[in-house]
Formats: C-alpha cells, structure tokens, sequence
C-alpha cells in the first residue's frame, strides 16, 4: 500500500513537471516553427505570441508554488541575470554600432578568411557579443554583391559568435560566470587551446572550400590579397576605447564591492550589481553621444535588433525559471535519466548533454546547472577533474552555435542580417546545416580528445 502511494505520488509529480516546462518548450517550438508554418501571423503577433508564454510560465509557477516564493525566483531572474544581460547587450550593441570598419566592397575568399579570423581573435577581448556587432555589418557590406550570402551568416555565427569566446572568460557568458565562481582566468587559455584551435582550423577549411565553390559559381573574379587588404579602413576610432571600457568593466566585476544597500523579497540589491548594470548603460549612452551621424547612418543603425532581442530573452529568462525548478528535483525529477548517464558515463557525456541543453537553453545558465551536477567543488573540478570541467566548458561554449537562441549573440547577427535582405533559414533548418557542420568535427576531436 506504501508502495503504490509512493508511485501515485511519483506519477503526479511527473505530470506536474511536465506541465512545468511546458510553456518554455512551447516557446521554443513558436520560434522554430511559426515563421515557418505561418510566417504573416508570427511577423504581425510576434510579440504576443511571445509575451503569452510567459503568462503561462508565471501561471505554472503561483499555481505549483507559494506566492512569495515566486515572487522571490522571478525578482531574482529579473535583478540578477535579466537586467544585467540587457545593460551589456544594449552597451555592446551601441558601441560596436560607433565603430566603422570598412573591408574592400567586393567578395573574395582570401578577404572572407582574413575578416573571420580578425574577428575570432577579437572575441577573446571583447567578447562573442562585441566581435560579432562589430565584424557583422561590414563583412556583409564586403559581400553585398554576392547572391549566396546565407552560408557567410552561419559560419559567422559558428565561429565568431560561438567558438572563438572559449579561450578566455571575457569570450563567452558561461565561462565568465565560471571565472566568477572561482575557476581561474587563464585556466580556459591552457586547457581548451587544442580543441578550439583544431575546430577553428577545421571550419576555416571547410568555410574556404564552400566559399571557393559559391564564388565559382557566380563566376566572379579573384584578385590579389594585397589588392583588398589597401582598401581596408577604420572609423570611430573613440569607441574602441569605449569597448574596451566595457571589456574591462566585466572583466573586474569580481573585485566589485558587495555591500547589500537593500533586501526585497528575499533578493539583495548589492552595489556590485547596481553599479555594473548603471556603468553599463552609461557607457552606451556615452557611445551614442560621441558617434558621428554618418557612422550610424553607414551601418543603418535603429534599435530593431536589440528590442527583438530584449522580448524573446526575456520570455527565455522567465520560462527557465520552472525549467530550473524541474532541474532541482534531481534523481526524482523529470531528467533523472540524464543525471543517472551521466554519473555512469565518462567526461565525454558531460560535452554532449551539457552541449545538447545549451544549444536549446541560454548556455550560461546551463553552464552553471552542470557545474552543479557534478557534485565537486569548483577548486576539485579546476584540478582533479579538469576533463570534466573542460567538457562543460566547451559544450556550452561550442554548441552554443547549433541554434538561434543557444547563446546570445546569435539571435542579434540574425536580426542584423535580415535587415540586410538575407532570407536566413528558419530555426530547425539552420540547426539542420550546423549539426551538418559541426557533429562530425565534434565526435572527431572527442576520439582525439
């Protein structure tokens, strides 16, 4: 009789974890499918379809927890992870906006390589957010005249926007948060160097393979490296400063005062966190003042892009929350049997699961769920296990490029490429072409690896 009791039990919390994640799941199904299915009724109610979701997630939560304790968890998301990621979008959008960089303004493959390649080693400075507002624009302009221009976008997102941020924690949010939670700042330079390296190597042959061909195809005129590389320019040469101001703003957040100034419902209002997001918002405010017109007016600025941005992230925010609840259950919970293979498979699980929930999840906080789920200290996985921590890292980071929404950047350079005409593919058939791309190099360097 117990017994049965114990399974009734069980079989009524697994229906209510289901239904716990149904409103991000649905969520994740409209962006994927409805521009598809029905893309007149999505453009015109887009935000409203959004927005309604979220209404359900904040229905599943009062309806499964005590109003307080909802209240607290979605203050909480708002304070602690929500608002500071709109500051650093709206800032890094604004002042790679004031920047001008001008490539020559005709297609070439040696020029397309080069341009990848700056931006890659850029991210490592100014992050995947920087590099991709500040490399995106000008290397479209560089392919204006080209008719296939989809596959320049998905490598782009692929490399500059995903990839190139493993090597320090300023490159992508998930090893930021690491570096904030003890794992040190060159850590990621000495252990995933070989890996990014080989992938980055890889997807530049790949990229310069279907680059050649595409061109041949439309039967345009190669010239001399040398010939485009005169052409090159540089405007707004302020913000560079300005960026790195905000680099190095994020960079020193750790050593940031922590003084609680007040406390409401249960969540702290620190001047760490006060003082990163104010800083943040002046800096792109300041950026906005001290660029010229024409700058703006040569990359067709307007704040399309970031409000997008703003209303489908902050739908993802909100509807995580009872994602994480059902996360929290653990071994009884809705994804026992991940937690189950993963303590009985090697480190290599740790690259795929993680890998596979960043790619449909925002990947920083996916990050910090694994680092949970291992059950070692940070100091522990830092050094012991290193090869666990490693494969967190480079899940989240890499596969962060297998859809839209896996990290942030992304939905951004799509946004930013559909004001420049490029039809980009909807959101399962662009993860079609990534894991085309991508899984083989994957289960490659695993063997190597």
């Amino acid at each position: 009789m117990i017994r049965l009791s114990t399974i009734l039990m069980l079989n009524e919390l697994m229906k209510n974890q289901i239904l716990m994640i149904m409103p991000f799941v649905s969520l994740i199904l409209s962006l994927g499918l409805m521009p598809l299915l029905c893309s007149k009724l999505w453009h015109r109610y887009e935000k409203h379809i959004v927005l309604s979701w979220v209404v359900l997630a904040c229905v599943m939560l009062f309806s499964t927890k005590d109003v307080s304790y909802c209240q607290h968890h979605l203050l909480e998301t708002l304070w602690m992870e929500y608002i500071p990621f709109v500051a650093l979008v709206f800032a890094l959008y604004t002042v790679s906006s004031g920047i001008s960089v001008k490539f020559c303004p005709a297609p070439a493959v040696a020029q397309n390589c080069a341009i990848l390649t700056l931006a890659s080693f850029s991210a490592s400075f100014i992050g995947t957010m920087g590099a991709s507002m500040l490399f995106i624009r000008p290397f479209l302009k560089a392919n204006a005249s080209r008719k296939q221009k989809v596959h320049l976008v998905i490598f782009f997102l692929i490399i500059v926007s995903n990839i190139a941020g493993a090597l320090t924690p300023l490159g992508d949010p998930p090893l930021y948060l690491g570096f904030l939670s003890g794992v040190p700042f060159l850590w990621t330079l000495e252990n995933l160097y070989p890996q990014t390296g080989f992938l980055f190597i890889a997807l530049m042959l790949i990229f310069y393979t279907v680059d050649v061909t595409l061109l041949k195809r439309e039967d345009i005129h190669q010239k001399a490296v040398s010939t485009y590389l005169k052409r090159w320019s540089l405007s707004g040469k302020r913000n560079i400063v300005v960026i790195f101001l905000v680099s190095l703003l994020v960079g020193l957040s750790k050593f940031y005062p922590t003084t609680v100034l007040s406390t409401t419902l249960g969540v702290e209002f620190r001047i760490k966190e006060i003082f990163m997001v104010t800083s943040l918002l002046l800096l792109g405010v300041f950026s906005h003042q001290i660029t010229e017109k024409k700058i703006y007016d040569y990359h067709d600025f307007n704040w399309k892009p970031i409000q997008e941005v703003s209303i489908v992230f902050f739908a993802i925010f909100i509807c995580l929350i009872p994602v994480n609840m059902v996360l929290s259950y653990g071994k009884i919970g809705l994804f026992a049997p991940v937690m189950h293979f993963l303590d009985k498979s090697s480190y290599h699980a740790y690259f795929w699961v993680s890998g596979t929930f960043s790619a449909f999840l925002d990947n920083a906080p996916t990050y910090l769920l694994f680092l949970k789920l291992t059950g070692d200290s940070v100091a522990t996985l830092v050094s012991e296990k290193k090869q666990v921590l490693s494969s967190i890292s480079m899940g989240c980071v890499y596969m962060g490029a297998i859809t839209y929404i896996g990290n942030a950047p992304n939905f951004m350079v799509v946004n930013i490429s559909k004001q420049f005409g490029i039809k980009m593919p909807s959101f399962f058939v662009y993860t079609f072409y990534t894991c085309l791309i991508l899984l083989p190099l994957f289960v490659l360097m695993n063997l190597i690896w």
